[in-house]
């Protein structure tokens, strides 16, 4: 069953997690809100693997867990996971309807690896190794856009974070979405630095994402739906380094390209992740900041392959650095698997990744290009159409995926909705694809437990 978009009290839109988010948490979340667990286990990432494996095989997910002939599927699972324990597991609902609750009125929301909307960047590249449940509040179309991970130490200067914040507002210029970490120093000033200038942030979150959720900083952003944070682990946990560490690999999975800012050598969040990235995953092409005297940190990473940030000065050159990083990306792919093995080691054939959605192609922002000024192409309608089937959209989002006025946007917008194509919603405005029209692109196969 899909997610169901909705609006909660604070105008923001909220996302009703599936039945297989619900069937995931029961099993593996340690549902933290509803006051923990007595006397059961949840499964382990491998455990719930396994499950995910067999469920496979008896061609049922997750969500089937939840029905009443399940049955045959728990004994199924025998081999698998103790059923007693996966019994005692999903018989939990009090305790999730706490959590669900909670969760709800701070509008976080959670996906699971077998929802359609979990991004397929990180199913893709990590495959079962990808974090069972994405935690979030803010708009889950973000996780999809790609765009520059710009990550870096948390005590730095304030020429540092002048620096950092000017990428953000280049990148926002761009219409080009900053992923980041969300911690002081570098991570926040490019985030900071890019919606002060009214682009779009993704930040992947160790801890706290409740808190997080309610920040006012936050709060204009989220209900613009230009921020999205992001958190694999309960939204309640403290900080713990690890988590810190773990998460690193998130925010480069989730970008076309990536800029190091400043980093300490051969220590410390920012090297792992980074080191991790070059020798390990090798998923995009990763930059040094090349301005004033580089760091010993910095000429460490680039000793490992990574290379000088050409510092573009405006749109037009920061669009030419990341067309030539996807162009090395798609090479790079073609010889390096990114996914892993059992034992999280890369190994086997690496899938590709598509272009998200609200990536045109170039033969698309042609089309918006030849079209802007008469009638609406039927290339671009089918685009935007696309673009809305999922999740409700806004005139800007359109028009920053488009990258075209919003003044058009919402001329072709309104022109859809008129002929049925498309639906208006009200509190905030947004566009859903009418039933009809998103039939015509058939259904998508499903994605694996």
């Amino acid at each position: 069953m899909a997610a169901r978009a909705d609006f909660d009290e604070q105008g923001m839109t909220y996302v009703a997690p599936s039945d297989n988010a619900k069937a995931v948490l029961l099993l593996t979340a340690t549902l933290m809100a509803g006051g923990g667990r007595s006397g059961v286990r949840p499964l382990a990432p491998r455990e719930y693997n396994s499950v995910g494996q067999r469920l496979r095989e008896l061609q049922g997910e997750p969500a089937d867990l939840l029905r009443p002939e399940a049955a045959a599927l728990l004994k199924g699972l025998e081999s698998t996971v103790d059923r007693l324990r996966l019994e005692a597991l999903l018989d939990q609902g009090f305790a999730l309807g706490q959590a669900l609750d909670h969760w709800q009125a701070r509008s976080i929301w959670v996906l699971s690896r077998a929802d359609e909307a979990y991004p397929r960047r990180l199913r893709q590249r990590l495959g079962q190794h990808a974090p069972a449940l994405l935690y979030g509040c803010g708009s889950q179309t973000l996780l999809g856009t790609g765009g520059v991970a710009v990550v870096g130490s948390r005590n730095v200067g304030a020429s540092i974070v002048a620096y950092t914040e000017q990428v953000g507002r280049l990148a926002a210029e761009t219409h080009c979405t900053v992923v980041s970490g969300g911690a002081r120093g570098v991570d926040r000033a490019a985030m900071s630095g890019a919606l002060q200038a009214g682009g779009r942030t993704v930040g992947i979150l160790p801890n706290n994402l409740e808190q997080a959720a309610l920040h006012r900083d936050n709060r204009e952003p989220l209900l613009e739906e230009r921020l999205a944070l992001v958190s694999p682990y309960d939204p309640a946990t403290r900080f713990f380094s690890r988590n810190a560490m773990q998460r690193n690999k998130f925010i480069y999975l989730l970008a076309d390209t990536a800029l190091v800012v400043a980093s300490d050598y051969g220590k410390g969040g920012t090297w792992s992740g980074a080191s991790e990235q070059l020798e390990k995953y090798r998923a995009v092409p990763i930059f040094v900041a090349s301005t004033g005297d580089a760091s010993p940190g910095l000429r460490g990473l680039a000793d490992k392959g990574a290379k000088p940030w050409p510092e573009p000065a405006n749109r037009a050159e920061l669009e030419k650095l990341l067309a030539d990083a996807s162009v090395a990306e798609k090479g790079a792919s073609d010889q390096e698997s990114l996914l892993l093995d059992a034992d999280g080691r890369p190994g086997g054939k690496p899938e590709p990744v598509p272009a998200p959605l609200h990536s045109p192609s170039s033969q698309a922002l042609a089309d918006t290009e030849t079209s802007s000024a008469r009638e609406l192409s039927p290339r671009v309608r089918e685009l935007i159409v696309r673009e809305c089937q999922d999740l409700p959209k806004s005139a800007g989002e359109i028009a920053a995926t488009l990258q075209v006025p919003k003044s058009q946007a919402n001329q072709w917008l309104q022109s859809m909705v008129e002929d049925g194509s498309l639906e208006q919603l009200a509190r905030p405005v947004r566009f859903r694809a009418a039933q009809a029209a998103g039939s015509l692109f058939g259904p998508a196969p499903p994605p694996e437990p």
